[in-house]
């Protein structure tokens, strides 16, 4: 079971060891059906987390390697531990995660290479521990592994599901041809190429149509469990039906009655079956309708708009934050509309909720365990509250503020459950 470690142990380990174009040429290998693309700054996160400075992280992570590996896998371990360039790999370049709804679900990660050599060094090595075939070499290097296809050259490397019963060399070349083509890809998309402006830690670019999908998962899950339908049920006596029946029909064990019985039970069942109405299909063709008009009337449609989300850290606090990206200049007045409805920066809303109110609560709750009571402290010292609120411009920030401002939050919940872990 443990070859299936490797390749995650490899980006922890380049993590723990680790400067940018706007849009790499890369992206061009990320398709313009893309629905939902990742963007993450990994040497960012690395120097955000902390973690590349912590001697006693860093040295659990050295002896971890040293125990849990051997011969040639051990050795390359180490050396990618203590250099990170000898993966191959170029983290000073975001990677992207991207993924393409439809009958196959297709998904993606695209990246950026240092050296070609060492990378491929890197994966003959692990193949040889996991008993896969080999990198095969040339104008486009690639290997298959199970189910997915690895394949890169001097710049970039993709990878993504395979069929393995199309040829992989030809699978290769057609992400190659993806490549060196002019055809569209996600790299032309107003809101993506947005999103890559952004230097944060951590983006996520989604298509306003896919959002559009979601509401719809969400409008139908309503609708599923509307109350209507409990009142619906009551109008129809249905359960009072079922109350009579199961109070004036008695099924005996005596074996004399037993025709008579079988007779009432099968009229019972009939009955039973009448009873039961299954809830209405959500109309969600009539919800989007609705929803399409009035979002003409505001002068924007769910597809002329994108959602950028946004993950970013520094000392005391970690926020998410929303943006709607508009792609015509129509689209951009329909949203300062709403922003201006809205009340702007100054006057939106804020709901803040306080952690401090943990101690107290612990305090008075006799019926908690010790190691509840002290989690819940551990938590109120932890985070000093978390916040919802409107930034203004069409953005909603999900933000948390912990005490210690001298360490990220990660570093504060490091050291949090390192002090929980010493005590239980």
């Amino acid at each position: 079971m443990k070859k299936f470690f490797y390749f995650p142990l490899l980006v922890a380990v380049l993590v723990l060891s680790s400067c940018c174009k706007t849009v790499p040429n890369y992206t061009k290998l990320i398709p313009e059906e893309a629905d939902v693309v990742i963007r993450l700054d990994i040497r960012q996160m690395s120097k955000k987390s902390g973690l590349t400075g912590n001697d006693k992280m860093m040295k659990k992570a050295e002896e971890f390697i040293k125990s849990e590996f051997t011969g040639k896998v051990r050795e390359k371990m180490l050396a990618i531990f203590n250099d990170p360039a000898e993966a191959g790999l170029d983290l000073r370049d975001p990677v992207f995660l991207y993924f393409v709804s439809g009958p196959e679900n297709n998904f993606g990660i695209v990246g950026a290479i240092w050296k070609a050599d060492r990378f491929t060094e890197l994966l003959n090595v692990l193949a040889g521990e996991m008993g896969t075939e080999k990198v095969h070499t040339g104008d486009i290097n690639y290997v298959r592994l199970s189910n997915v296809m690895l394949c890169y050259n001097d710049d970039w490397f993709c990878f993504t599901p395979t069929d393995e019963e199309v040829d992989a060399k030809a699978q290769a070349q057609a992400i190659v041809k993806r490549y060196e083509s002019d055809s569209k890809s996600i790299a032309d998309n107003a809101g993506f190429r947005k999103m890559c402006e952004k230097r944060g830690l951590a983006q996520v670019f989604i298509k306003g149509e896919t959002i559009g999908t979601a509401l719809d998962g969400i409008m139908g899950y309503m609708y599923d469990n509307n109350p209507d339908f409990a009142s619906f049920y009551e109008e129809e006596s249905a359960f009072g039906e079922m109350e009579e029946i199961a109070d004036s029909v008695v099924i005996p064990d005596d074996a004399d009655v037993a025709e008579k019985d079988v007779a009432e039970e099968e009229e019972v069942a009939e009955e039973e079956d009448a009873m039961f109405t299954e809830p209405m299909e959500p109309d969600n063709d009539n919800y989007r309708s609705s929803a399409s008009e009035l979002a003409k009337k505001m002068g924007y449609d769910l597809e002329k708009v994108g959602v950028i989300l946004e993950f970013s850290m520094k000392n005391g606090e970690a926020a998410f934050t929303s943006e709607i990206v508009p792609f015509d200049n129509e689209t951009q007045k329909a949203l300062k509309a709403i922003d201006k409805e809205l009340g702007g920066k100054q006057e939106g809303f804020c709901l803040r909720v306080n952690f401090g109110a943990l101690k107290q609560f612990a305090k008075i709750a006799d019926n908690l365990s010790s190691d509840d009571v002290l989690f819940m402290q551990m938590a109120a010292n932890f985070v000093k509250y978390i916040e919802l609120k409107y930034e203004g411009n069409c953005m909603v920030s999900l933000r948390m503020k912990t005490h210690d401002q001298s360490k990220t939050p990660v570093q504060s919940l490091v050291e949090m459950v390192s002090n929980y872990l010493d005590f239980i």
